[in-house]
């Protein structure tokens, strides 16, 4: 009972799906690299709810949307980046404070502001913080919990730092995990007791330089085979 739909306008891919689930529909929908939103309708029954969802897919097909296979892949299905999930590997140990949680995502988001990555409209929002952290008054977990509420948006980041990002945080394939392991948690009992301080973000923001240039070269190299 799952629909998925499609539609390409002006170099960017906008995506809908909707499924039933408890007598209500599962609907998530947003557009690559920019943003994504996931909710629930509830409906009753299951008969109002194919019936909602018959509507919900006719009406995006009005607006040009076609009906694809759906296959889940990282930009039709995550809207955050900080969801430190189980298979980390390190999960068992708590964290002490909820600042403990946000350095792991705080430091990339400092990677992101320094590196001009981060959305306009998280700067527009955010301006006084961002300028705070790039003077070194604010670490970036600290921006991050304070402007955040400790969670890193799909649609805080730019279209080029998602494109980068999507597949360097994923936990199941992303290298972002492994390069803050094996720099920062040497001695450390868990990812909770890296300390969130100046020396321990160049380190880490040296590292995903590197990891972005080779990103950009490939990404070069791919674009430079499509003209053959």
């Amino acid at each position: 009972m799952l629909t998925y739909l499609v539609k390409e306008s002006e170099g960017k891919t906008y995506h809908f799906k909707a499924s039933i689930y408890n007598n209500g529909i599962d609907i998530i929908q947003g557009v690559f690299y920019h943003w994504l939103s996931k909710s629930w309708e509830g409906c009753g029954n299951l008969e109002n709810a194919l019936l909602r969802k018959k509507k919900l897919v006719e009406g995006k097909i009005r607006e040009g949307y076609k009906i694809t296979d759906y296959l889940e892949t990282l930009e039709n299905s995550v809207d955050v980046y900080n969801r430190i999930k189980s298979h980390i590997g390190i999960e068992y140990s708590k964290p002490s404070t909820e600042s403990d949680c946000s350095i792991y995502t705080g430091f990339f988001l400092g990677w992101l502001i320094d590196n001009e990555l981060i959305s306009n409209t998280f700067r527009s929002d955010h301006n006084y913080e961002i300028e705070q952290f790039k003077k070194r008054k604010i670490t970036a977990p600290t921006l991050l919990d304070t402007c955040c509420d400790g969670i890193l948006m799909l649609e805080d980041v730019c279209e080029v730092g998602n494109r980068f990002a999507l597949p360097y945080l994923s936990f199941d394939s992303g290298n972002y995990l492994n390069d803050f392991k094996a720099l920062l948690l040497a001695g450390k009992p868990n990812l909770y007791k890296v300390a969130d301080n100046w020396y321990n973000y160049e380190r880490l923001k040296i590292a995903i330089n590197k990891r972005f240039e080779n990103w950009e070269t490939q990404k070069a190299a791919r674009a430079f085979w499509k003209l053959w």
